[in-house]
């Protein structure tokens, strides 16, 4: 019995000589930091005009959407070859731009265009940006973009386009896309891929153009302003049924829909059709403000 005692005591002495006495109190949890950071406020914006990227020669403006460098043999794209950036960047994505000269010689392009103008103009197409955790607007490998919609009957500057600085209010229909793999480099927001639906109204038809795999690349300007495209690819089987309830005046959207199968470079089917094509929109939006959540 003594001999058992003497091994606890010796243990409570000696069998615990590996543990740190220098604190009698328990330590405090270290502050959990948000590895994205957010020094600088966040930025709401919502896009006020969009147009479609045109082509010159075989330069245009875009993005490398599926990844590939595709000529004319490539089946995966249907025998559709890239484009080449501005700056020499090949595999840009972006065959709608050779719809474009078809769009302006029958003066359709000025007509889609005024269709979407009017459809933001109105509230019917207010596309949201809200970025944070922002540290740096010229360097950030850590960003947030939330896309969403915003509604409201938005007024409108001398310029035609939406005015800035106004508050709206969030649409509580559609739920917001969070993009946390969001980065600036050099000046430039690229944050994607994510899915958007754009819906236009057409001869009181609302006709819904579906953009998958989209991506936003941009740089803010010094006033506030947001300069940009969004890369993606339009969903053809989709956009033909939309526009297939339209009165037969909408003759422009018509040849967009035969144009766009002919076109298509994107997501091949069992017979190897390509359903989908790419499409590259200049964008700009302004900056504006949300009201709180908790408003009434």
């Amino acid at each position: 019995m003594k001999e058992s005692v003497l091994k606890l005591v010796m243990l409570a002495v000696f069998g615990f000589g590996c543990v740190d006495t220098t604190s009698t109190f328990p330590q405090e949890p270290s502050e959990v930091t948000d590895p994205c950071g957010g020094a600088l406020e966040a930025k709401t914006l919502v896009v006020d005009q969009v147009s479609f990227v045109g082509h010159e020669g075989e330069v245009s403006n875009g993005l490398n959407i599926d990844g590939r460098l595709s000529d004319r043999g490539d089946e995966e794209t249907c025998g559709q070859e890239d484009f080449v950036s501005p700056t020499g960047e090949p595999g840009v994505d972006n065959q709608f731009a050779r719809l474009v000269p078809a769009l302006d010689a029958v003066a359709g392009a000025d007509s889609v265009l005024a269709v979407i103008q009017r459809t933001i103009n109105s509230g019917g197409l207010l596309l949201s940006l809200e970025v944070s955790k922002l540290d740096s607007l010229e360097d950030d490998a850590c960003v947030e973009v939330q896309v969403g919609r915003a509604t409201g009957q938005p007024s409108i500057g001398a310029n035609g386009l939406l005015e800035e600085s106004q508050t709206y209010e969030r649409d509580p229909n559609i739920a917001p896309t969070l993009i946390e793999g969001a980065r600036i480099e050099e000046g430039k927001l690229v944050a994607g891929p994510f899915d958007l639906e754009l819906p236009l109204v057409v001869d009181n038809f609302e006709v819904f153009v579906q953009i998958r795999n989209a991506t936003i690349a941009g740089s803010f300007t010094e006033s506030g302003r947001f300069e940009g495209i969004i890369a993606g690819a339009i969903v053809i089987p989709e956009f033909a049924e939309s526009i297939s309830q339209i009165d037969a005046s909408a003759d422009v959207l018509r040849l967009i829909s035969t144009s766009l199968f002919r076109l298509a470079d994107l997501a091949p089917n069992a017979e190897g059709e390509c359903e989908e094509l790419s499409i590259t929109l200049d964008v700009t939006a302004a900056p504006g403000f949300f009201f709180p959540d908790d408003d009434p």
